[in-house]
């Protein structure tokens, strides 16, 4: 089973990544991603620049050593291309408490570094409905801390949604995770895109100043949006060497 390509828009790093992820139908879709990928490509993401600095020891260029790529526990893991990272940044939310969520969705974190790596995934067997991305980024310790502080408050403080460039999302929420890394968080956020409800799912892990992000969804089966836990530990792994 293949899923269909979406005809979403690419300004969320997410969505832009399900865009490229499935199989692909030719037509207004297809060229709508093109359009989309076209003009996020004037913006250059930070991530692009290996010069454009260092957090704690780690460069873009270390960081890319220590993420996940090729097959990894049922997922194939590649580097996703800047123009779509770039179409992730400067989203806000309409409401202040929730902005560290809008962040998350652009592929950024709160508090922000330029020293981040990114990754989509997509499962080796075509009958797993389940596609996503993760990315690393590297901080101050304090500020790494200050990552998943941030989220867990604004899920507390967003139960109902909120809204980001024309998009509306209607229910946020915390999920069970394992005890990963330093530490780790989990939460759901479910929207409706393009007339398609849609339920997203986000697990954080921090080992020292790094922090891991992984972004899932799964339109056949929504309980199933999360990236596997296996998936997950295989990187924090590669983080703590």
């Amino acid at each position: 089973m293949k899923l269909a390509r979406l005809a979403l828009p690419a300004v969320v790093l997410p969505f832009a990544l399900i865009l490229t992820a499935c199989s692909s139908d030719s037509g207004t879709a297809e060229k709508e991603n093109k359009n989309s990928n076209a003009a996020a490509s004037d913006s250059k993401s930070p991530a692009a620049d290996e010069k454009s600095g260092e957090k704690n020891g780690f460069t873009v260029k270390e960081l890319d050593k220590i993420a996940l790529t090729g097959k990894v526990e049922g997922f194939t893991a590649k580097a996703i291309p800047q123009a779509e990272v770039a179409a992730g940044q400067g989203m806000k939310a309409d409401k202040k408490e929730c902005q560290p969520l809008t962040a998350a969705m652009g592929g950024q974190t709160l508090p922000a570094s330029s020293v981040a790596v990114y990754r989509s995934l997509k499962p080796v067997e075509k009958t797993d409905a389940t596609i996503g991305s993760m990315w690393l980024t590297a901080l101050d310790e304090p500020d790494a801390k200050l990552v998943l502080k941030n989220l867990r408050k604004a899920v507390d403080d967003c139960p109902k949604g909120f809204e980001t460039v024309g998009l509306k999302y209607t229910s946020v929420k915390s999920l069970k995770t394992a005890e990963l890394g330093d530490e780790s968080y989990a939460f759901q956020i479910t929207g409706k895109i393009a007339d398609q409800n849609m339920t997203t799912s986000y697990t954080v892990v921090r080992e020292g100043a790094v922090v891991a992000t992984f972004y899932g969804i799964n339109m056949l089966t929504p309980k199933k949006s999360s990236i596997p836990e296996p998936v997950v530990t295989a990187q924090v792994k590669k983080i703590s060497g």
